[in-house]
């Protein structure tokens, strides 16, 4: 079955994209006033690992300062996203998107800790872009991997 898609949709799978990609990338750069920007006021967000949710992050302001405290005690980070589906009904959008990411120890650059996961976005149009109004995660997996990093420079 093919499905046709209009210049608008298009448009919309990709502003939506953008945001999301956005998200992950001023995650790794710790750009909170960036992070900031992509989500709407009353935002939230939840995660789950071993099948058990967390309790709900309310409001943009808070995720925000939830994803600092997180990664505080990471000296490199690299979400590699890959944007599945978004669904766009009206000026609502939900997306799906799958994560896979690297995250260095600070104190101790030989350990990185890897985690596969699923994101299941809500977005709300604002303007010409969207910003992101639901985050669950879903963590797959989770492993903390050690590497002398000195052999890996030769």
């Amino acid at each position: 079955m093919t499905t046709v898609r209009t210049f608008e949709d298009v448009r919309d799978h990709i502003n939506a994209s953008d945001t999301l990609y956005r998200y992950c990338s001023t995650v790794d750069q710790k750009d909170f006033v960036g992070l900031r920007t992509v989500f709407d006021d009353d935002a939230r967000m939840r995660f789950t690992a071993a099948g058990t949710w967390s309790e709900w992050v309310e409001g943009a302001d808070a995720i925000v300062a939830w994803v600092d405290k997180m990664t505080a005690d990471r000296s490199f980070q690299h979400h590699l996203v890959s944007v599945y589906h978004v669904d766009v009904e009206g000026d609502q959008a939900s997306a799906l998107a799958y994560l896979t990411s690297h995250q260095v120890a600070a104190d101790d650059p030989n350990q990185v800790l890897q985690m596969s996961s699923r994101y299941r976005n809500r977005l709300r149009r604002d303007g010409d872009g969207w910003v992101i109004t639901e985050i669950q995660l879903e963590i797959g997996w989770i492993e903390v991997r050690t590497f002398d990093q000195s052999l890996a420079l030769g």
